[in-house]
């Protein structure tokens, strides 16, 4: 999908880094600073490359249309403000968690 755009193909690995990955080390708590990063990056690209058309329409149930895009960048941002906390696998001494 990203080369009929005109992205190069190598950028699909990166994708597979950011909903795959990033998610994990997300819910392990290991690096989740920067694994949510990763994810709002993939969020805003998902909503720009795919929902452009839909980001002010509402849904036929009376809701935003958007409304689990926007909680999963929501809740990227929240994780990537916040962090891990210290119940976390990497611990509340790391930089990044």
């Amino acid at each position: 999908m990203l080369a009929t755009i005109g992205l190069p193909p190598a950028l699909g690995y990166l994708v597979y880094i950011r909903e795959v990955l990033a998610p994990l080390l997300i819910l392990l708590g290991i690096w989740t600073r920067a694994a949510a990063i990763f994810v709002v990056i993939n969020m805003v690209v998902a909503l720009l490359l795919v929902h452009t058309g839909q980001f002010f329409t509402i849904s036929q149930t009376g809701g935003w249309a958007l409304v689990l895009q926007g909680f999963y960048l929501a809740s990227a941002i929240a994780a990537a403000l916040l962090g891990a906390g210290r119940h976390s696998l990497g611990g509340n001494t790391g930089n990044w968690n």
